[in-house]
């Protein structure tokens, strides 16, 4: 977004053969291998995020992972512990957690101190890999699956059936009875990602109208 810093790396860079400059913002702009490259084939993204938009463009890379070969990203420690956190870790394992954990296999690569900077940050950094799962979901779903997992959290100190209860599904009775049997007197924050996974299909399933609006 920064037009000063764009003008400069043209400048630095003019003619390059392989390298292309885009001015605009990530959150919206087309990821598709075919926008930026002219070819369909996966790419491989190589980055230190905005540590203040680190969230939701992980977010947004999750949904668009099928772009993507792999991906090697800087990132605020304590983003990176949150990406590979399980439930055991406490409050490290958030709605952030489940959405990595379902998009990809993540690997935690290596930590890195404020003095590899300059200036250096009052925060320590770390660099983490993320590998494409396959897709569980049918295209168009996942983005309301993020939603769900979000809301939930949202409410993460609040017995999860009390929270599925409040957001007026119909389901039949023998639907319910197995959302119960995975959920019982459990918080969102003690499920797995797949559990999370098992949860959204029972509540919305294939053909379903989209979540309803905040």
């Amino acid at each position: 977004l920064d037009p000063t810093l764009l003008e400069a790396l043209a400048a630095r860079w003019a003619g390059h053969p392989r390298l292309r400059l885009i001015e605009g913002d990530i959150l919206r702009v087309d990821l598709s291998p075919t926008a930026l490259f002219g070819s369909g084939a996966p790419y491989a993204v190589i980055a230190n995020l905005p540590y203040y938009l680190s969230s939701p463009l992980l977010f947004r890379m999750a949904a668009a992972r099928a772009y993507f070969s792999r991906l090697l990203l800087m990132v605020q420690e304590e983003v990176a512990r949150r990406m590979a956190a399980s439930p055991e870790q406490g409050k490290a394992y958030g709605s952030l957690s489940v959405a990595i954990q379902h998009a990809f296999n993540v690997r935690f690569v290596l930590r890195v101190p404020p003095g590899a900077f300059h200036p250096p940050p009052k925060v320590h950094s770390a660099v983490v890999e993320l590998r494409p799962r396959p897709p569980e979901l049918a295209p168009g779903r996942e983005a309301w699956f993020f939603e769900h997992i979000k809301r939930l959290f949202s409410r993460r100190r609040k017995l999860m059936i009390s929270s599925l209860r409040d957001a007026g599904r119909s389901l039949p009775p023998g639907q319910w009875a197995r959302l119960e049997a995975i959920v019982g007197e459990r918080r969102a924050e003690t499920l797995s990602p797949q559990e999370h996974l098992e949860v959204f299909r029972l509540l919305y399933t294939a053909g379903e109208e989209p979540l309803p609006p905040p």
